[in-house]
């Protein structure tokens, strides 16, 4: 391990990497756990000996947690001491650790065990629960936020309340989000969320929690097929649906308006006919004005055919523009992943993917419809904006593109290596690449690495 301006070089190791906290770095895990913990900050390598996958480690970086034998097991990095916490009732089914709050002194998860009879009836089935542990008075309880599947605590900047998403068994996809408190493990407000609606969940540094969907006046967008009168939201699947129409629903889920996309599909060449299946995805601008859509038009009924389209909706005007599908078939792009969905957006323009081989990174003014080139000359795999620029990153080097569209590299892989997976810390700190001699791919993507990689982990606060 060598640490160099701006970065940590790490390896070589074998397996997988996982971020487990802020600043700690699980490293090597071929399925059956890590084989070193490593601390970004300070450049220190722990033993990971009997620690599982599934870790999440302290936000000091200190510790970790996890499950062992039924029980929560907290584990300090130096001296590998352990301290064990009991379920409440034996033998749960399953059970993992979500989160540790900011403030060092919360650790959350969720609890599954088999219903009672009074619970489900003649139906087999398992009911699951939040547990908290209090650091300070070091008991494990189980919350009052009744059953469910929980999501990731969001937690408040003091790390003094969460707030979590619980979605019902036969609610689904029904869901709401809770505000509790960790040190009574009781629930404070709630928040429901009709459908898919994917809310977008803040605190504010006073610690007040809001709620609301990402449309402008808390509408969410709901792909719609007025002729078999059945809704799709969120994934795209082969089933027969063709989706004609977008409809715009409250939060109380009722519809405020919807649109017809037939004529912006004819007029960009997009199949629609009855032989042809439709699917779109929606995605909000952040100030909820705009509407990202990319979708596929599939021929079933003869020969496989797909088109792959991309546009967007004027929410406030209430249009609809759509580029024609042929320079866009969103199956050949490399993937890209963004810190933060919000991370595409800046502003009016909206990074979309570019064909493997034009060598462009692009995005979408939803304003006016039409692609801008951001900037060009390599193969661009992933893309985000932040404060300093557009981050990117390529089979051999990791850079930045100003506002001029200048492209300047910030780590290169050294000759005869390929960087094949980037993977963000969850504060956005930090960027670990791992890079290799031995890639294989998949149709001109790189897909995974031979059985020994190099660590390079960059911090993102080094950059001018």
């Amino acid at each position: 391990m060598a640490r160099h301006e701006g970065r940590l070089t790490i390896g070589p190791v074998q397996g997988l990497m996982r971020w487990v906290g802020p600043n700690l770095l699980a490293v090597g895990d071929n399925g059956l756990g890590p084989s070193a913990l490593i601390d970004v900050e300070r450049a220190k390598r722990f033993s990971a000996d009997g620690v599982p996958t599934f870790t999440v480690g302290a936000p000091d970086g200190s510790a970790v947690a996890f499950i062992r034998d039924d029980a929560v097991v907290i584990r300090r990095l130096r001296g590998s001491r352990e301290t064990r916490y009991a379920f409440n009732h034996p033998d749960p089914t399953w059970a993992t650790v979500s989160s540790w709050s900011p403030n060092g002194r919360f650790i959350v998860g969720e609890v599954r065990r088999p219903s009672t009879p009074a619970q489900s009836g003649s139906r087999a089935m398992s009911v699951s629960r939040l547990w908290v542990i209090d650091l300070e008075t070091g008991k494990l309880t189980e919350s009052d936020l009744g059953e469910g599947t929980f999501g990731i605590p969001q937690w408040s900047p003091a790390g003094d309340r969460a707030a979590i998403q619980r979605t019902l068994e036969e609610g689904w996809p029904d869901s709401e989000w809770l505000e509790f408190d960790p040190a009574t493990a009781t629930q404070t407000a709630t928040f429901p969320c009709p459908g898919r609606s994917y809310p977008r969940v803040t605190w504010s540094a006073a610690g007040r929690l809001e709620v609301r969907l990402p449309g402008e006046g808390g509408l969410r967008a709901q792909p719609y097929d007025p002729v078999r009168k059945i809704s799709f939201e969120g994934i795209i699947a082969q089933v027969e649906f063709a989706a004609t129409e977008l409809r715009f629903l409250t939060a109380g889920d009722e519809l405020s308006f919807s649109l017809d996309l037939r004529p912006a599909l004819e007029e960009a060449g997009v199949p629609v006919t009855m032989e042809w299946w439709l699917y779109v995805q929606p995605s909000w601008s952040p100030d909820g004005r705009y509407l990202l859509l990319e979708g596929q038009s599939i021929n079933f009924a003869g020969p496989l055919e797909r088109h792959e389209f991309i546009g967007a909706v004027d929410v406030t005007a209430r249009t609809v523009r759509l580029l024609p599908p042929a320079p866009f078939k969103i199956s050949e792009y490399p993937a890209m992943s963004f810190i933060h969905p919000d991370a595409r957006w800046s502003g009016n323009l909206v990074l979309v993917p570019s064909p493997v081989g034009d060598k462009q990174l692009v995005a979408l003014d939803v304003t006016t419809v039409k692609p801008v080139i951001m900037a060009s000359g390599v193969d661009f795999a992933e893309a985000w904006w932040t404060e300093k620029g557009i981050m990117y990153t390529t089979e051999s080097e990791v850079g930045l593109v100003g506002s001029t569209g200048a492209r300047r590299a910030l780590l290169a892989a050294p000759k005869g290596q390929t960087f094949t997976s980037f993977i963000p810390s969850n504060s956005g700190r930090y960027l670990t690449l791992a890079r290799t001699d031995r890639p294989f791919r998949d149709g001109g993507v790189v897909t995974g690495a031979g059985p020994t990689v190099t660590v390079e982990v960059l911090d993102l606060a080094t950059i001018r």
